[in-house]
């Protein structure tokens, strides 16, 4: 790699934080939400996700992400599903709102 073009990937990892910045700020103000909120909300918006994928994924104890997701219902911004075969396991979806 040559030494402009390391530079380049620099300035561009720093575009990208700065972005990641401002849309997290933004969703604080405009919705508030916290940024482990909005990291869930985007991992949702891949797929749906149970309480355990999601506490692996933001680094959140599982009963943390619970009453997260629970703040994230009561809001409508997702949807919870008990799983038809075990239903001690608690399925979040993004709702039409989130």
């Amino acid at each position: 790699m040559s030494a402009s073009s390391g530079v380049r990937a620099l300035l561009a990892s720093f575009a990208y934080r700065s972005r990641v910045e401002t849309v997290l700020e933004r969703a604080k103000q405009e919705f508030e939400l916290q940024a482990t909120e909005v990291a869930v909300l985007l991992l949702l918006g891949n797929q749906p996700a149970n309480i355990t994928e999601l506490s692996r994924k933001v680094a959140l104890r599982r009963n943390g992400v619970s009453i997260l997701v629970e703040r994230l219902h009561a809001r409508g911004l997702v949807e919870r599903h008990r799983d038809g075969s075990d239903r001690r396991v608690a399925n979040v979806s993004l709702s039409e709102a989130g």
